[in-house]
């Protein structure tokens, strides 16, 4: 994607930007700017100017918002590549907001029953006199979407099954095979309710 003289404010070759700057454009990028680098590198330059003017107001500093050091679409598309920002985006919205995450897994996780009734209901002929056929089709679409955005969830990590796991202790090295086999048989009979009934 290449600047437009509308993204590129303030050439950033040759810049050098400290972490600050990049964390916010990583949180543009991610919770605001749907993933896009030009969008990211406006609403970034609208939050620096922002910051220069609150700077300005409080400590009657000036800034030429020209002399910004605003990275441009290349350095952002940069960043996105050599951070992996799209690999980890994911468990990066699940850390920053994980309620915001868990509410919405809920929520999909929810309508996706839903979903699948209305087309079970469908494909066994509940609708087959339906007199508006418009409300139909608008309620099928929804319903695909919902199980696509479930599937593509699931798929991608977004809402992934909890397995339980097994917890893991350290055998005893100087116990026998006969040892050790007498103790898993206990513990197997233990969890079967067999406790003293050996």
């Amino acid at each position: 994607m290449t600047d437009t003289h509308v993204t590129a404010l303030v050439p950033a070759n040759g810049n050098r930007f400290d972490d600050d700057i990049r964390h916010m454009a990583h949180e543009i990028w991610l919770l605001r700017a749907d993933r896009s680098p030009s969008r990211t590198h406006q609403m970034l330059a609208e939050k620096c100017r922002d910051l220069a003017h609150a700077v300005e107001e409080e400590f009657g500093v000036t800034f030429d918002e020209e002399s910004l050091k605003i990275p441009s679409v290349r350095q952002l598309q940069r960043w996105i590549k050599d951070g992996k920002w799209q690999e980890t985006a994911a468990d990066d919205i699940a850390r920053m907001a994980p309620k915001l995450y868990k509410d919405f897994n809920a929520r999909l996780f929810a309508q996706v029953e839903g979903a699948q009734r209305f087309d079970g209901d469908v494909l066994a002929g509940e609708y087959d006199t339906f007199r508006s056929p418009g409300v139909l089709a608008i309620k099928e679409r929804v319903a695909a979407r919902v199980q696509m955005l479930a599937a593509v969830g699931t798929a991608a990590g977004l809402a992934p099954v909890a397995m339980p796991a097994p917890s893991v202790t350290e055998m005893d090295g100087d116990a026998s095979v006969a040892e050790l086999g007498a103790r898993m048989r206990e513990k197997l009979m233990d969890l079967r309710g067999h406790k003293g009934k050996r």
